[in-house]
């Protein structure tokens, strides 16, 4: 990178009234006027006076004559200062995409990056538009300044620079005339090699004059606006000269021989960018580097300054992990423009160019055209990048579906379909069991683009595991057929849910989950009941009383606790649930009641595990609550009842419309990290929607989760319905509630992840359970879990024992890639245990990584009209890559000088005064002494 420099220049002028020669003249005039009247005086005194007369006039004479030269020792200080250029590369997510193919964009970006000095058509016509575009500019700022009344060297400046674009403007025509193309364009490429012809000389002999004298003539005036016109139709020719190239491109191609091979225009956005810098920085730009500061940044968020000519970011350990994933980077031209904005506050920037797609996606800050607009005249120009439309696409992604299922269960699959440029048509999405439909969706597609949720369910009737995948029908014409389809695989395993049910009465929901958890035969289930006398099932019958120890608790995958009061579930039992919950990872479904739940247990251990809080207004039981899903309850697998994904809410407000709910507990305020899924909204319309009151939510405390009903009604599915939507609720809430804890594997190796779908970054948590063959914990043991690909080993991790679980053990996969992975456990003690069951391995479950949604990656189409704009406001261009080089040309880069000039006057001392009057007063003194005076 070039530094300013300073430069000395010291010399010695006369800088007074006269000149030497003037000098000269005078000293020979005045010296025969002394000699005269010496020579007039000698005869009437004594002769030596003459000679001390001569000697004291010339001492007199001189300093005066040195006076009025003005003697002085001037030092110049030339200060160069070279101007900066600011190159901005997108490095933004959607800088991965990789678009169809464009022939001519493609052959652009080839020919952009050839170190070759030979000049193609294709090349020589758009460096002929920018060359056009830039001697209008220049040409233009002239007459603006003249509208302005501006008369000064910067009018000489602008008309040079015009008449140099001219000049390159002509020699790329001359290129192009004679080439094998229509007659239409050689017509169009003559008539601007006539015009500019002419135009030439005269931007020449205007330059001379306005450069000699900054002052323009009243003709020179009315010459300059005469041009102006002349200069925009070459330009308006030289236009329409390049779109004909575009239309009559294969003569271009196939005009010379070295053109670029097919196998190299399958290149991502990034890609061209970074080859065409790689190549500048070998050729033009290193040449121009030499005289010009280059200041080069990568942009996404924000712009980072790269080492030079290497294009790369320095290397920071604590934003690296951020920059892992491209998609998370977004596009922010705001930030790159608000960065050339303080280099321009410190340096002399000409200009700058940004290579980009123009997908501007920062929410926050002033937009690019603001900041663009308080540039000035600083010139940006955009080489833009991408697609302006998107291709005609399906594409089914973030597929969610458990990895294993108790046999019986339902198998609840969700996925996204995104649809591009397929409005009114109609997709076919079918779901595969062994590559056989079984069952079928259609969906209109409403808008050009549109992202569609879809959900299947499938009863897990057989055991093992089942391959399924989810598939759209291609649509005629459709881009891309690869990502119509998603595959997946669900285990079927044989195991029981115990549960166990609690209530101080028998009030009418305990009735009805009663009879319900009677008739599942995928539950195992007990039931503990206070009054009106204390009885208990199952292993609560001889002692119908609340475990008080942890591992009593851990007996039950899920609790159910009604309308208990304190004294039946003491401190003891209550500080035992709160260690099965946090934990153990247990799980707890509390139904409030109007006698002690929650509002007993304030203080209690109990209360620190209930998802809610005391409702700041009093609940209207009058009038009762309606019902409605939240948002979040609209996605929520637990509430999908009815025929399809849309009939939940309306079956909960059918429900409380018609009976609604009158035995709301004060305690419905959700605390703040806790999910609401049903809200209630008050029947008379005295609280708003927006209250905040909560009928059904949930919240983690710590490895466990606690789902709270603020009312004990939801037997009320059954009104007009019977047992349908009562049974189907309670059944997908048990398995929503406990579906992290379901693993596949064998009796004793079990192996889970805490989700099956990931987003890229996240970090995927294996959870393996060793049990021997009498169900007693394996401790000890030492294991490992690979996350493989195609039966090899992607990632591997130790697992760790959990201290507090005896027989579990843990480990977190992090930076998995995107792609599908079987996540497996080895070691020997799974071997062992294995052999000892006469099972075979591997114990493994399915996970997918898929790529993260994200506002970059959403809509990648380039924003070709933004950049546009920027360019407009600040006086810059649009640039095709093939003439990048040609912009930088048409911009003044000569070092910024300024001179600091210093004098120091070697005449105006006393010493000259004194021998003046010391000459004068000596010539006197004589004259006074010999009678002459």
């Amino acid at each position: 990178m070039t530094a300013p420099q300073t430069e000395t220049i010291e010399k010695f002028a006369f800088e007074g009234p006269i000149t030497v020669t003037q000098a000269v003249l005078l000293a020979a005039v005045l010296a025969a006027l002394f000699g005269w009247t010496i020579w007039r005086e000698g005869r009437l005194t004594r002769r030596w006076l003459i000679p001390l007369f001569w000697v004291l006039r010339a001492a007199m004479l001189g300093v005066v004559l040195w006076m009025l030269l003005g003697p002085t020792h001037v030092t110049i200080k030339q200060h160069s200062t070279p101007r900066t250029i600011a190159i901005f590369a997108d490095n933004s997510g959607s800088m991965e995409v990789v678009d169809a193919p464009r022939a001519l964009e493609d052959w652009r970006w080839a020919l952009a990056r050839r170190k070759s000095a030979a000049l193609h058509p294709l090349q020589a016509c758009d460096r002929a538009r920018i060359s056009a575009v830039a001697a209008e500019q220049h040409f233009r700022s002239a007459t603006d300044a003249l509208d302005r009344g501006v008369q000064d060297n910067s009018l000489g400046r602008a008309v040079a620079a015009s008449h140099r674009c001219a000049l390159r403007l002509q020699e790329y025509l001359e290129t192009v005339k004679d080439l094998p193309a229509s007659s239409r364009f050689t017509a169009i490429v003559q008539d601007q090699l006539k015009d500019i012809g002419v135009l030439i000389p005269e931007l020449g002999t205007l330059s001379e004059e306005l450069q000699s004298s900054p002052l323009v003539p009243q003709d020179g005036t009315a010459k300059m606006y005469a041009m102006l016109p002349r200069l925009e139709r070459v330009t308006r020719g030289v236009e329409r000269l390049s779109v004909m190239a575009d239309q009559e491109g294969d003569a271009f191609f196939n005009s010379q021989s070295n053109t670029p091979l097919q196998s190299e225009l399958a290149y991502s956005r990034r890609d061209k960018v970074m080859q065409l810098l790689n190549s500048a920085e070998e050729t033009w730009l290193k040449e121009l580097s030499e005289s010009v500061r280059i200041r080069r940044y990568l942009l996404s968020d924000a712009a980072n300054a790269v080492a030079d000519a290497t294009w790369e970011i320095p290397e920071d350990p604590a934003t690296a992990e951020a920059n892992d994933d491209p998609a998370q980077r977004i596009t922010n031209l705001t930030a790159g423009l608000e960065q050339l904005s303080r280099d321009a506050a410190g340096e002399d920037v000409a200009a700058a160019l940004i290579f980009s797609d123009g997908r501007h996606n920062a929410v926050e800050g002033r937009t690019p055209r603001d900041v663009a607009a308080g540039l000035g005249k600083l010139p940006v120009h955009v080489v833009p990048l991408g697609m302006a439309d998107m291709l005609r696409d399906v594409i089914v992604h973030h597929v969610d579906a458990p990895p294993a299922v108790a046999k019986d269960d339902l198998i609840s699959i969700e996925a996204i379909v995104t649809t591009y440029k397929c409005e009114g048509e109609t997709l076919d999405i079918e779901l595969l069991h062994q590559d056989r439909v079984i069952d079928q969706q259609q969906i209109t597609v409403s808008s050009d683009r549109a992202d569609h949720r879809v959900l299947f369910s499938k009863v897990a009737d057989e055991y093992g595991r089942h391959a399924f995948q989810l598939r759209v029908k291609p649509l005629v014409d459709e881009t891309n057929n690869d990502n119509n389809y998603a595959a997946f695989e669900v285990e079927t395993i044989e195991d029981s849910i115990r549960v166990l049910l609690a209530d101080n009465l028998p009030r009418w929901e305990f009735r009805y989950l009663s009879n319900l958890f009677t008739r599942d035969k995928s539950l195992e289930y007990e039931q503990l009941l206070f009054a009106p006398e204390i009885a208990g099932t199952g292993r609560l019958q001889r002692l119908p009383e609340f475990p008080r120890k942890v591992e009593e608790w851990s007996y039950y995958r899920m609790v159910i606790l009604g309308d208990v009061t304190p004294r039946q579930l003491d401190q003891d039992s209550q500080e035992a649930l709160r260690e099965y919950v946090t934990r153990q990872g247990g799980t707890l479904v509390i139904i409030a009641g109007q006698e002690a739940m929650p509002h007993a247990f304030r203080g209690d251990p109990l209360e620190e595990l209930i998802p809610v809080e005391e409702s700041s207004e009093i609940a209207d039981r009058k009038n009762g609550f309606h019902l409605q899903l939240t948002a979040e309850g609209k996605l929520a697998d637990a509430l999908q009842i009815g025929e399809d994904a849309f009939s939940g809410d309306r079956i909960w407000q059918e429900m409380s419309h018609s009976l609604p709910v009158y035995s709301m507990s004060d305690y419905s305020q959700p605390k703040p990290t806790s999910h609401t899924l049903i809200r209630a909204v008050a029947a008379s319309g005295t609280e708003s929607g927006d209250s905040g009151r909560a009928f059904l939510c949930w919240q983690m405390v710590g490895r466990g989760r606690v789902v709270y009903l603020s009312a004990p009604t939801t037997y009320q599915l059954r009104i007009r319905n019977g047992d349908r939507y009562h049974h189907q609720f309670w059944g997908q809430l048990i398995r929503w509630a406990i579906a992290r804890d379901l693993s596949t594997g064998s009796k004793t190796v079990r192996i889970q992840t805490d989700k099956s779908t990931y987003n890229t970054g996240e970090g995927v948590e294996a959870i393996v359970q060793l049990r021997t063959l009498n169900g007693a914990p394996f401790t000890g043991a030492q294991l490992e879990a690979r996350a493989q690909q195609n039966g090899k080993v992607a990632a591997s991790v130790s697992l760790t024992e959990d201290t507090n679980i005896p027989g579990r053990y843990t480990g977190r996969f992090d930076g998995l890639a995107v792609g599908s992975y079987a996540v497996a456990v080895t070691g020997g003690e799974v071997e062992e245990l294995l052999r000892s069951e006469k099972a075979e391995g591997p114990i493994e479950t399915p996970i997918s990584i898929d790529p993260t949604l994200s506002m970059e990656m959403g809509d990648t189409r380039s924003n070709r009209p933004l950049l546009a704009q920027i360019a407009e406001l600040t006086g810059g261009q649009v640039v095709p890559p093939t003439a990048v080089s040609e912009v930088l040309q048409t911009i003044n880069l000569s070092p910024h000088v300024t001179e600091e000039t210093s004098r120091q006057a070697m005449w105006d001392s006393w010493f000259c005064i004194w021998v003046i009057f010391i000459c004068l007063a000596v010539e006197w003194t004589i004259r006074k002494m010999t009678g002459l005076a």
